[in-house]
């Protein structure tokens, strides 16, 4: 007997080299996959550039997924240098997921809006 490992999840970039994956093309896998019971996970490394691009909201494109990563430094610009990460750690004054956190929350009523739309504030 063969040992078998069963598919439980598809997961998909939203983007490929540049590429946007089409949202119709998304759908359809996503689809195929719940229909068979299938999770679908989206890497969202590039989802803020795919909505500014396609100018479709964040919601429909993050609909067909279970579940969704997102990385802020790709899609936001809010990169950390290391010096930065190293005085933020060292400086007990400093709450260092505090800023961070903050910092981001700012890109992302600067750049997303407040989440009641994609519209950026």
């Amino acid at each position: 007997m063969l040992p078998s490992a069963p598919t439980k999840v598809i997961a998909l970039e939203n983007t490929l080299r540049g590429v946007i994956l089409p949202q119709d093309n998304v759908i359809a896998i996503s689809e195929f996959a719940h229909s068979r019971g299938i999770k679908m996970h989206l890497d969202g490394a590039r989802l803020w550039h795919v909505a500014a691009e396609t100018g479709t909201p964040l919601n429909v494109l993050c609909e067909p997924f279970d579940s969704i990563s997102l990385c802020f430094s790709k899609c936001l610009g809010n990169v950390i240098p290391k010096h930065s990460e190293s005085l933020l750690s060292h400086n007990p004054q400093v709450p260092r997921s505090g800023l961070v956190l903050s910092a981001r929350r700012i890109l992302l009523l600067k750049h997303v809006g407040s989440g009641n739309n994609s519209e950026g504030a």
